[in-house]
């Protein structure tokens, strides 16, 4: 057979095991490849400060249709476009605005038959007409940043939010709300139906103290959530602030499909921080969820009043049967030490569903460490796959306790203090990573499963840079991604890095 005769759909599901970087470059090779490799390089759009050269390019892509047809992936932060709308409503358009769109209205033609936006429209319209023409948007991310943006300029843009609701409001699958509550009632009208939408983020905060969050949340995200519970697979509700979760969760029907729920929520004092919605919630779903993230967080600014150990695991949300559990992410960030010794408790009974674990509230020592695999130890019905821990050091004998205790483990996400060439043993800073790469040398990790290594080091002299990452990876000789990165790409990048550990990509 001719490559010419083979189907489109042979060569789509050829490219999805290729890299991205790959797929670009394949666009030479023939028609469905040139249609694979153009919509992997158009598939994201991002739409911000018009004044930023990013986003101008990006936008003078987008007045062309047969580019704009190809996004996939739109994070929109509009409130430079809803002051670009005041002044325009108000004809009292400014020099900056004008110069930073200026490309806009040059009349590109038409490309590959599809006719261009109509750049003899005023800016502001043709704005528009590039968010209505994204029509198969099917993941969104809706940001008012609430350090940079003002409020009245994100409502302003709210024109731009309701022509992309009608370009693709019915084919939307992931939307991530990271808004202000005030701006609720208008970025969810009442009669907003998103017919397929699968997953729901919502990052809440809070512009105004005054304002009557519990009364926003009731009337509008809550309605516009439950509108949407028999689709919903994965929902996610976090905040900057303290807000009544118990208002939002509490108030949630029953969502048949949901298997991954996840929440993020400040805790103030066991009076101010309610826990029942989540309770109510998780009672509610726990039967069908397979992965569950719930983090606790303080502010300085709000000093917590901690309770005891006994109070904090004995409220109901702890008690909820999960019976088919599978992922467990958990946070108490700057709570007292006991919540470590009250979170091993409660992870050791989902030990035999328990396939992915992340704990992040806690500096643990190797001690501690022993002690947790202890408990997600494999066992006949699963084995331990993922782990993500933060550490106060790592040590070869770290490594060599992991990889025999955890034999089946896919994937190891570490963030640390420090490096030590051994348990117990005091090395002075400066000899703490040759002695680190002279010990590691002596062990072989052949054996372990671990393919992927994630590693994220806080702090470390100059002196040392690449020879550790030089020394781990020749140990660990099965891991074959370094945070995402070769073998190769993770020595080579230590060698021109302050930090020899450290890699982006840990988090």
């Amino acid at each position: 057979m001719h490559a010419l005769d083979i189907p489109y759909d042979v060569w789509f599901n050829v490219a999805q095991f290729l890299p991205k970087e790959e797929i670009r470059n394949l666009y030479g090779v023939n028609r469905a490849l040139f249609m694979i490799a153009m919509d992997e390089r158009y598939q994201s759009a991002y739409i911000r400060n018009i004044r930023e050269e990013q986003t101008v390019k990006c936008l003078d892509r987008l007045v062309h249709p047969n580019l704009a047809y190809r996004v996939r992936s739109l994070h929109l932060r509009p409130s430079s476009l809803g002051v670009l709308l005041h002044e325009h409503r108000n004809q009292k358009p400014s020099v900056g605005w004008t110069n930073a769109l200026k490309r806009l209205t040059c009349a590109p033609g038409p490309r590959n038959g599809y006719e261009a936006v109509n750049t003899k429209s005023s800016p502001v319209e043709i704005l528009l007409q590039i968010v209505g023409s994204l029509s198969n948007v099917t993941t969104l991310h809706l940001e008012c940043a609430d350090y940079a943006d003002n409020l009245d300029w994100f409502m302003y843009a709210m024109p731009f939010v309701m022509a992309g609701w009608g370009a693709f409001g019915h084919i939307l699958q992931r939307l991530t709300l990271e808004v202000p509550v005030e701006s609720m009632r208008e970025v969810l009208p009442t009669a907003l139906r998103l017919d397929n939408l699968e997953e729901l983020h919502v990052k809440l905060s809070v512009a105004e103290p005054e304002t009557d969050t519990t009364d926003i949340i009731r009337t509008s995200l809550v309605p516009f959530i439950n509108n949407h519970h028999r689709n919903l697979s994965s929902f996610s509700v976090s905040a900057i602030e303290q807000l009544d979760f118990t208002a939002l969760l509490g108030d949630l029907v029953y969502m048949p499909r949901l298997t991954k729920f996840s929440v993020s929520q400040l805790f103030v004092s066991m009076d101010q921080t309610d826990t029942a919605g989540l309770a109510r919630f998780l009672d509610m779903h726990g039967r069908n969820l397979r992965d569950l993230n719930v983090q606790f967080y303080t502010k300085k600014a709000t000093p917590a009043k901690f309770p005891e150990q006994t109070e904090w695991f004995a409220q109901p949300f702890y008690s909820v049967v999960l019976p088919r559990i599978e992922a467990l992410s958990l946070g108490l960030l700057d709570f007292p030490a006991w919540s470590l010794h009250g979170t091993t408790s409660y992870i050791s009974q989902f030990r035999d569903t328990l396939s992915s674990l992340s704990i992040k509230n806690i500096k643990l020592s190797y001690e501690e460490v022993e002690s947790l695999i202890t408990v997600v130890a494999p066992t006949p019905n699963v084995k331990m796959r993922h782990l993500t821990l933060v550490l106060r050091h790592i040590s070869p004998q770290l490594f060599n306790i992991l990889s025999l205790k955890l034999p089946d483990l896919e994937e190891l996400s570490l963030k640390f203090d420090k490096i030590i060439p051994r348990e117990g043993i005091p090395v002075s800073s400066a000899d703490r990573a040759p002695a680190f790469c002279e010990e590691i040398a002596k062990h072989s990790y052949s054996k372990w499963k671990l393919a992927r290594l994630n590693l994220g080091l806080i702090s470390a002299k100059e002196e040392t840079k690449g020879q550790c990452r030089a020394a781990l990876a020749t140990a660990l000789s099965s891991v074959q991604s370094f945070n995402g990165q070769t073998r190769e790409q993770y020595v080579s990048e230590g060698s021109h890095s302050d930090d020899p550990l450290l890699l982006s990509g840990c988090s």
